[in-house]
């Protein structure tokens, strides 16, 4: 878990500076950037790399989330994470949903925290199932995301290198900046989760466990 915190440590400092610069950018005052110097980096592939680690890993998780509610008889939260779910994870497609999916992700990862803190539960045979499916993708899913920051880094310097290219970075300008918090949020929970698995003897708990340990 240290590793996970000086990621994400790391990433707010990140985002710090890109918004501070992309606001800046924004407002004409980014002395000594512009399209001369340093190496160039082409923003639709910084910004397509980005988005498919960033859409592959919300899709991952929330199918995670889908099954932790299922398991807990919480249908309707199951349906809104179906929604990231089933999340187009072509890059291109996926663009335009990326800020809607943070919103569910981490409404839902309020809402999965809460459950998981809560009392024990008796997981009866059926939610057991439930809750043994959404391990895999827990694991896969926080995987994805703590490699989020040197995409992250890339498309800063797609900026610092560039400065017309925040112009086509889309819902991503205002997304970036939540990336710390949602990744904490993310591996939080996934925590608690395989805890709360490991606790009922969950299929699956220790190879979760074993597997989370980045």
């Amino acid at each position: 878990m240290k590793k996970i915190y000086s990621v994400i440590s790391a990433l707010t400092i990140l985002m710090f500076v890109f918004v501070s610069e992309a606001y800046s950018l924004g407002h004409g005052n980014l002395p000594g950037l512009g399209s001369g110097g340093g190496s160039k980096v082409d923003v639709g592939d910084a910004k397509l790399k980005f988005t498919k680690l960033f859409a592959q890993s919300l899709s991952d998780y929330a199918k995670a989330q889908q099954s932790l509610f299922l398991a807990y008889g919480k249908k309707d939260l199951a349906d809104r994470a179906e929604q990231v779910a089933n999340f187009n994870t072509d890059a291109k497609k996926a663009e335009n949903n990326i800020a809607k999916s943070v919103e569910i992700i981490t409404k839902n990862n309020t809402e999965a925290e809460l459950l998981l803190k809560g009392a024990n539960v008796k997981f009866s045979a059926e939610a057991a199932a439930h809750y043994a499916k959404a391990l895999p993708p827990t694991v896969t899913g926080t995987l994805s995301a703590v490699q989020m920051p040197p995409e992250a880094k890339n498309l800063l310097s797609v900026i610092q290198s560039d400065k017309t290219a925040v112009l086509s970075m889309g819902e991503l300008v205002n997304v970036l900046p939540k990336i710390p918090d949602l990744v904490k949020s993310m591996t939080t929970v996934g925590g608690l989760l395989i805890k709360v698995a490991k606790n009922n003897n969950i299929e699956g708990a220790a190879d979760a466990e074993k597997k989370f340990k980045f």
